[in-house]
């Protein structure tokens, strides 16, 4: 047994990483498997707000600014919130009405 208190510490740290990798890791498929097999779902809603998130990442050794844009919808006494296209983004306008379809946290169409 180590006399040193750091080797178990960097023990604990390690089990914890692994741990952690492990969750996220089964977390990313759960919820890949979850929006693959998901119902297809139409349901009248209005739009309530746009917004964009600048997202930074390093390419080529240069930072990035990348943005995703995002449109919500209130469907009954709930609000979702898509991710979508620059397009598409640009195209949808705020209290606008119709048919919200989607398969999961994937937006299909609103029209």
């Amino acid at each position: 047994m180590p006399k040193d208190v750091s080797a178990y510490i960097n023990a604990a740290i390690v089990f914890l990483a692994v741990v952690c990798t492990g969750a996220l890791v089964f977390r990313i498929i759960y919820n890949l498997l979850k929006n693959r097999y998901a119902p297809i779902t139409s349901e009248k809603a209005q739009i309530v707000d746009k917004y964009v998130v600048d997202n930074f990442s390093k390419i080529f050794g240069r930072l990035a600014k990348k943005p995703q844009y995002y449109v919500v919808f209130s469907v009954g006494n709930k609000k979702r919130s898509f991710r979508v296209s620059e397009f598409s983004y640009r195209g949808y306008k705020v209290k606008e009405r119709g048919t919200l379809k989607y398969k999961g946290n994937r937006l299909i169409e609103f029209c």
